[in-house]
């Protein structure tokens, strides 16, 4: 994922994840996990900031980004056919371009 469109889903999920009750945060910060650098056993029920810090701590963290980019390698799913065993990269149901792939420039943008 680019880093503009992780940064920008991360601020969304967090905008999101202020607006729940602490016992909604405790839960999702359960399922987390353990994070390097964080205490698990700090978690408190009715504490929702030690929650959100755990769980934006998890949204920042090296290990989601491996487990991204592991997401990514593992796929094998064409989102142009909707098939498996192989990426839209390499589709051979992608449409074929005419010509060299560019459009004739319009009156103006010349």
């Amino acid at each position: 994922m680019a880093d503009r469109t992780r940064k920008r889903l991360v601020w969304d999920i967090r905008k999101d994840l202020i607006t729940l009750p602490a016992d909604e945060l405790f839960r999702i910060a359960k399922v987390i996990g353990p994070i390097r650098g964080k205490d698990l056993a700090e978690l408190d029920m009715e504490d929702s900031e030690v929650c959100f810090e755990y769980i934006n701590a998890f949204m920042l963290s090296k290990s989601l980004l491996e487990t991204e980019d592991q997401g990514r390698q593992d796929c094998t799913h064409c989102f142009i056919c909707g098939e498996d065993g192989h990426q839209a990269v390499g589709c051979l149901s992608r449409p074929q371009r005419q010509g060299n792939g560019n459009r004739p420039l319009q009156r103006g943008n010349q």
